[in-house]
């Protein structure tokens, strides 16, 4: 253990003082036929659950591991509330949880008459919490669970939405503990997307009949959906779509989406076939170079810079601290701006979200903000120091009039200005 120590230790210093370094293979990980799903509070803590009935968990960013145990074979999604409590939805249909780091293991939800696959879990907090299991699939009404004290879980859904999403939590993303999006993957076409504002007690069909690989919001507006070889975006939550080319050379499905923390410009999608990734909030794609990470399925970001990826088949586990090679110190690199910049928002008109994307150069206090004609402040976007780069802001304008407005980028003592039109 005490080599593994230093061996990792020598590893990450020799990533942090490289702009080359991408990602990097984890050694020192346990065994298993199959590494299913990852979760991560920060970047010493990160849960694995693997194939057959082990968790492999860490405190100190990958250096040791401890393995646990739990109740059955395949654990498909995980969320945490805390480093002692976490969530597993099972491959048999039943739902657990632990308040002791894995010791012990109490049943959340158990009916496998009616999930025979649990999908998705995800926990808002120590009592909010979202999950979903197949149901029959001749009836195809998935199940969707809700709880509001973290112990006791409901059963919200009875409606038939096309069938389940059969492969693990690809095909359902939730924002928080009311907002959630939901792609069929069974039934009879068109399979239209579906959207709750409720936590699941009500679905509506969206007017968008594309199946997805894989779905994933960044928040209540932004969100991708990804139907290879096409990626869809939209920026007023799943009204309205724009459809862009995925990565070339990648035919299979796509397994996860990541959104960069802080960093809605940058994002990371695994496949069968590798990485591809994203730096202008995903209207141009590109496979990722690094060829030692074969069959990546799930990835998790803790931060802008550190993230995790678990590659199912091969067991292998792979860590970055610079974003997978993303963010340097190498003067022109795509994430570091030579210069303030506020491009025009899109679209615009606007009714009633927009989208605001600015760049700025060095380390400072920014501040975004829209003014009316008469140069009264109406909105405060950005008000914060940031790192250098790229960044994506989505503005509401659902509570001003119709009119034209001004948005401000404060930044180093400059100040960049843009005309926008709102237009109901």
């Amino acid at each position: 253990k005490f080599i593994n120590k230093i061996l990792l230790y020598l590893l990450l210093i020799a990533l942090s003082n490289t702009s080359l370094a991408q990602w990097v293979e984890i050694s020192n990980l346990p065994q298993a036929q199959q590494l299913n799903c990852i979760d991560a509070i920060d970047h010493d803590f990160v849960v694995i659950g693997a194939y057959p009935s082990k968790l492999f968990i860490t405190s100190d960013a990958g250096s040791t591991w401890t393995v646990k145990t739990h109740p059955y074979s395949s654990p498909m999604d995980l969320s945490f509330v805390d480093r002692n409590r976490f969530y597993i939805a099972f491959s048999n249909g039943i739902f657990m949880w632990t308040s002791d780091g894995g010791d012990h293991w109490l049943t959340a939800y158990s009916y496998q008459q009616k999930t025979t696959f649990g999908n998705y879990i995800e926990m808002f907090s120590s009592t909010d919490g979202i999950a979903m299991g197949d149901g029959d699939p001749f009836i195809r009404i998935p199940v969707f669970l809700k709880t509001i004290d973290g112990i006791n879980w409901v059963e919200t859904c009875s409606q038939p939405l096309g069938g389940g999403a059969s492969d693990g939590p690809s095909g359902i993303d939730f924002v928080d503990a009311n907002i959630g999006y939901y792609s069929p993957k069974g039934g009879p076409p068109p399979r239209k997307l579906c959207k709750t504002t409720d936590g699941g007690f009500s679905w509506t069909e969206m007017d968008f009949s594309v199946y997805a690989n894989v779905l994933k919001f960044y928040n209540k507006d932004f969100g991708l959906l990804i139907n290879v070889p096409n990626v869809h975006v939209t920026l007023d939550g799943g009204f309205n779509w724009e459809t862009y080319s995925f990565t070339k050379n990648i035919s299979y499905s796509a397994r996860d989406i990541e959104f960069v923390p802080g960093r809605p410009d940058i994002i990371w999608v695994t496949s069968a076939q590798g990485l591809s990734v994203s730096t202008d909030s995903g209207k141009t794609w590109n496979k990722h170079s690094d060829e030692l990470i074969k069959s990546a399925y799930e990835i998790v970001f803790t931060n802008s810079n550190v993230g995790w990826i678990i590659s199912s088949s091969s067991g292998k586990l792979f860590f970055t601290n610079n974003c997978g090679g993303l963010i340097t110190n190498v003067k022109g690199n795509i994430n570091i701006p030579e210069h303030l910049t506020l491009f025009q928002n899109y679209p615009n008109p606007f009714n009633p979200t927009t989208t605001i994307q600015f760049t700025i150069p060095v380390r400072g206090n920014v501040k975004l903000k829209v003014f009316d004609l008469l140069g009264n402040e109406v909105a405060t976007l950005v008000n914060e120091i940031k790192e250098p780069g790229s960044y994506n802001v989505i503005f509401d304008g659902s509570k001003l009039s119709s009119g034209v407005y001004f948005c401000s980028l404060f930044s180093t003592g400059m100040v960049k200005t843009r005309k926008i039109i709102l237009l109901k």
